[in-house]
């Protein structure tokens, strides 16, 4: 038996949800994140099976997010709140664990550059973005 989450697709209330191959409710974390929830999915963190998030804003006329990460445990209570620091801005597009204690995810770091260097003819706008991979052990 499979599961599927719907964290981006869901019903009408949003959030993250478990359900069977049959369309039967698992989990429903709906109340457990914050108003938009995305990046939701299984993982080992620190020898131990646990669900990631990113909970946050979504923007969805510039394709980011604004929030932070979020690992709960078996019990679904969280364990750890990830969070970009240093006034940078967590973005809801990637959130990895890797050998079960390094979480990668990614910073939207807005900033401003003359489109000129992009080959376009407007020094006077300036507007940019870059992205930033965090490190968390």
């Amino acid at each position: 038996m499979g599961y599927a989450d719907l964290s981006d697709h869901g019903p009408l209330q949003s959030g993250a949800y478990i359900l069977t191959d049959s369309g039967d409710l698992v989990w429903s974390g709906f109340t457990y994140f914050s108003v938009w929830t995305g990046s939701f999915q299984a993982a080992r963190w620190k020898g131990q099976g646990v669900l990631l998030a990113f909970e946050g804003a979504h923007n969805g006329l510039h394709g980011h997010g604004h929030g932070h990460h979020t690992i709960l445990n078996q019990h679904y209570q969280t364990i750890r709140e990830l969070r970009a620091g240093n006034h940078l801005l967590s973005d809801k597009h990637e959130f990895v664990i890797l050998d079960e204690k390094t979480a990668l995810f990614q910073i939207y770091h807005p900033m401003e550059e003359p489109m000129i260097s992009h080959g376009l003819m407007m020094p006077d706008f300036k507007a940019g973005c870059t992205s930033v991979v965090k490190n968390m052990t």
